[in-house]
């Protein structure tokens, strides 16, 4: 899975994921509210809308998230 930033401005960050070729999720964090949402692209909508304590976003960190969400998702079906 590969992300792209796609806006990085003094409010927010939104990153897109693609799992291959297909858009499959899409963060926003809003940066004055440590806010975190993450939105699956392919089904399931917003899974995560959460205030989170971390000092920096890192893309590696979401990347791991979203791997997790992947993997409860597969348990479910």
């Amino acid at each position: 899975m590969k992300g792209y930033i796609v806006t990085d401005n003094p409010n927010k960050r939104v990153i897109l994921f693609e799992d291959g070729h297909e858009k499959a999720y899409k963060t926003i964090f809003i940066k004055n509210a440590n806010r975190l949402k993450v939105i699956d692209l392919q089904g399931d909508g917003l899974v995560l809308n959460e205030k989170i304590k971390l000092k920096h976003f890192r893309q590696d960190s979401i990347t791991q998230f979203i791997a997790v969400i992947k993997t409860e998702k597969r348990k479910k079906q």
